[in-house]
Order: structure tokens, then sequence, then C-alpha cells
């Protein structure tokens, strides 16, 4: 228990709390929760990311089919996908180490975390660009910059 409660996860789980399973497919209710939560002074900031941290891995989330230059044909690594907006680094305390995370005026852009370099062994990760296939439909491949880096941080539960 020890290790469990002084692990450094790599984000900053203080005061972060999480609201699951809300859809909203009208378009309305997403932003008018938003608009809601940025007029309350208490809350410094909150982020739209398909992130929680679970047990084991999501089956919906890994890909094993990231393309990237330089990479052998025969290596095929699992890689978890975060989908989330231009708040989730700073929400949760996330260090960058190079390069910047993405803002909403920049589509096809991806962070990678230092792991992801060290499988890809990408020597300059920023500007480079990989080709992963879409999140909404696993059938049509898109090409992302890197824009940046930041450090490991856990997505899984220590206890497995």
């Amino acid at each position: 228990m020890r290790f469990v409660s002084r692990k450094d996860l790599g984000f900053d789980q203080n005061g972060i709390i999480q609201v699951s399973m809300f859809l909203d497919m009208s378009g309305k209710v997403g932003p008018a929760l938003q608009n809601e939560l940025k007029a309350i002074p208490q809350i410094e900031s909150f982020t739209d990311a398909f992130f929680a941290p679970e047990h084991s891995a999501n089956p919906f989330t890994r890909t094993v089919e990231v393309e990237w230059q330089g990479k052998p044909a025969f290596e095929k690594p699992a890689f978890d996908l975060i989908l989330t907006d231009s708040r989730f680094a700073e929400t949760f305390g996330l260090k960058m180490l190079m390069g910047e995370w993405w803002s909403e005026s920049k589509t096809q852009k991806v962070v990678l975390n230092e792991q992801a370099i060290r499988v890809m062994v990408l020597i300059v990760p920023v500007g480079s660009v990989i080709s992963l296939p879409s999140f909404y439909d696993n059938s049509i491949i898109e090409e992302h910059e890197v824009v940046g880096v930041v450090n490991v941080f856990h997505t899984l539960s220590l206890c497995n």
C-alpha cells in the first residue's frame, strides 16, 4: 500500500474530479456544461477527454496500426490513444518535455509521451509524422504531425 500511495503517477491527481459517461449527442449540452464550469471560480481547469485510469487496457483505445518513418516492418508495438482537447495537459499537470501541447485550432496534431518516443526510436520527434487509424473509423488512416512530447504518466491501475 505504501508503494501505491506514494508512487508518482506522472500527473497531478489532487483536486481532480471525473465525470464519466456523459454523452451529448445533440451537441448542445456539452458546450452549455463547459460554460457553466468556466463560470465557477473554484474550478482552475477542466478537460474533455476519453481518459480514465482503469484496471486494464481499453481495447477500443489501443492500436498496433501506427506507422512512422524508419519503423521496422515486422514490429507491431501497441499504443494507447487518448482522445482529448487542448486543456488535457494543463488539467492533469503533465510536464511538456519538448514542443507544445496542441491547440484547438491545430488539427491532425498529436502529442506523444516519452515511452512512445523510445519505442519509435524517434531522434527528433517534434515535426515527425505518424500515421494511425481514425479514432472514429479504423478503416481510415490519418497522418498526424508530432508537436510535443510529455512525460510518461500512468493510465492503468498500479494494482494489476
